[in-house]
């Protein structure tokens, strides 16, 4: 038998536009840093939209060790504020059974976040393209009963600024309660927004219900987004909208068909969606 090689392998249009004969490789996931990283929700959904978190710092040893359960790399690097701790860290790093394949976690900081500076950063994994982070939330939220100016955890939000002026990602998260914004009379998110204007960034602020985009409960969060250069960065429209309000408080969305999905506009196997609305309970 005369094997067709040029049948057995594909040929692919390169960026170029010329076509080549062989296997395509995927282009690099953009590099991403997770900032007050917590138990790793942020960084998994930021996996799961194509980033490659490479890197994270949480101070919590709690948080740090679930962080790294399921998504830190068998091999990862571990800087913590002391050695016992950091090879409590390094041991259960990657040992989730239950996820398919180890987390993209390579250098992890469990230690005070003022040591951590953009050189520390770059030195470990080079260039980053998107920061993302949650700054602690306890001093500006209502869930404990009132906001408190004074809370010293308040001012981390300026050190997720810092290190966005050292590093200069091409883009910026932040995610926070929505007192954020208003926490001081206004005066610290004023003061984080001129400072990365002043870095070269955009910056937009959106308040947004999680349930808008398909959580089933109300849970409303201020993101903060920045892009370096005049184009600001635009919100997803949400996915499940509007809502029905009820007499007695509760209340359901219609969904909208026709909102694109990862398919643009899409469904799973390719075929146009109906446009048709549902009313999702």
């Amino acid at each position: 038998m005369i094997l067709d090689m040029h049948e057995a392998v594909p040929w692919h249009q390169s960026a170029s536009g010329l076509w080549l004969h062989g296997e395509e490789s995927p282009p690099p996931r953009p590099q991403a840093l997770d900032l007050f990283a917590g138990a790793g929700g942020f960084s998994l959904g930021m996996e799961d939209g194509g980033l490659d978190v490479v890197a994270a710092a949480e101070w919590d040893r709690h948080a740090a060790a679930t962080y790294l359960l399921n998504l830190g790399r068998p091999d990862v690097v571990v800087v913590a504020d002391s050695e016992a701790k950091a090879e409590r860290l390094r041991a259960i790093s990657g040992t989730n059974e239950a996820r398919h394949g180890p987390g993209s976690c390579r250098w992890f900081w469990a230690r005070d976040i003022h040591g951590l500076t953009g050189d520390i950063v770059r030195e470990a994994v080079g260039e980053i393209a998107v920061l993302f982070g949650s700054p602690p939330c306890q001093g500006m939220s209502r869930a404990r009963g009132k906001v408190r100016n004074d809370d010293p955890r308040n001012d981390m939000t300026f050190e997720f600024a810092r290190l966005v002026e050292e590093l200069l990602p091409a883009v910026f998260v932040m995610e926070n309660v929505p007192q954020l914004l208003t926490i001081r009379g206004g005066a610290l998110y004023a003061a984080f927004e001129e400072r990365l204007a002043a870095a070269g960034y955009t910056v937009c602020a959106n308040v947004v219900d999680a349930c808008d985009y398909g959580v089933p409960q109300h849970r409303t969060r201020a993101i903060v987004t920045g892009s370096l250069g005049e184009r600001p960065l635009a919100m997803p429209m949400p996915t499940h909208w509007p809502r029905i309000r009820r007499p007695n408080g509760t209340s359901s969305y219609i969904r909208d068909e026709r909102v694109p999905g990862p398919g643009g506009g899409r469904g799973d196997n390719g075929a146009a969606r109906a446009p048709q609305m549902k009313l999702g309970i």
